[in-house]
């Protein structure tokens, strides 16, 4: 494991950034008196990007565009939301054509060290598959995000984001990468801060592009820690289920639920099939710790 201060270090440094950029947001919606949903999304790419390439620089075998550190490259991938679903209002039909090519992209880079060794076929499989998974996510998200109105959704969206990203730092750090659990972690600390503003203010509301660039980056982590770590695809499917659990806190009666009991709740419910899986997980994990200290991996 690396010291102490590296691993503050890699969570310290998104919090910074996106607190930044939040703040910046939070000012420009004061003086213009309108809301700025550009913050959100912008503070989640930013934290995760000085994040992971905090991370990346105290690993010696990291590398931006070979390997592993493949992963940053998500955030290019993600930046066609701020375009896509920010403040251009876009056909559906349009918006998610954008959505799939987004998902596409985001599996190139992600897969790009080992596409050498596909076929054509088993490309197009792979790639139709990633669309396929990614429109049923992102459409559970939206939903969660939609809740409450078209632009401003409750801090409910935020609050289910990064108990999710925790939870899949968690399980990648458990299925044998350190890096990726790390990487997943300075995406937590990127969206955590979205939450707790969202909790005192709506001048930096998430809306779609930061739901949609945070899920993006969510499932890219799990799918990375898929092929390059030891996450099994029947924990990756429990943790792919964890949103589902949160939509019927909008519904009667759980909607009644307000503040600190509807963040528990919130946090219990998309903990819960997360938790299912790190439970699954953790003999293996155990096991691999008791015969070797070090077996955490890169």
């Amino acid at each position: 494991m690396p010291p102490l201060p590296e691993l503050i270090l890699g969570v310290l440094v998104p919090v910074a950034v996106s607190v930044v950029v939040l703040l910046t947001g939070f000012f420009v919606a004061k003086v213009r008196r309108k809301p700025q949903a550009w913050a959100s999304p912008l503070a989640i790419a930013a934290g995760f990007f000085a994040g992971t390439w905090t991370v990346g620089k105290q690993v010696p075998q990291f590398q931006p565009f070979q390997s592993l550190g493949a992963v940053i490259w998500l955030g290019l991938a993600a930046a066609v939301g701020l375009g896509l679903l920010g403040k251009v209002r876009l056909p559906a039909v349009v918006r998610w054509i954008g959505v799939v090519l987004a998902g596409v992209v985001a599996m190139y880079f992600l897969k790009r060290p080992q596409l050498a060794d596909y076929s054509y076929a088993d490309a197009g499989i792979l790639f139709a598959s990633s669309a396929v998974i990614l429109l049923a996510w992102q459409l559970v998200w939206e939903r969660i995000a939609l809740a409450a109105s078209d632009d401003t959704p409750r801090p409910t969206a935020a609050l289910a984001l990064t108990v999710v990203a925790s939870g899949v730092a968690i399980l990648l750090l458990m299925s044998g990468s350190q890096f990726l659990g790390r990487v997943g972690g300075t995406l937590a600390a990127a969206i955590g801060p979205v939450f707790l503003l969202a909790v005192y203010t709506d001048r930096t509301p998430l809306a779609r592009a930061g739901v949609f660039i945070a899920s993006l980056l969510t499932l890219g982590m799990l799918m990375a820690g898929v092929y390059y770590a030891d996450v099994r695809l029947a924990h990756a499917a429990l943790v792919l289920a964890s949103p589902v659990f949160v939509v019927p806190t909008f519904y009667k009666p759980l909607n009644r639920w307000a503040g600190w009991k509807r963040a528990l709740l919130v946090t219990f419910l998309a903990f819960l099939p997360i938790a299912a899986a790190l439970a699954w997980a953790a003999p293996t994990f155990i096991k691999s710790i008791d015969e070797s200290p070090d077996s955490l991996g890169y």
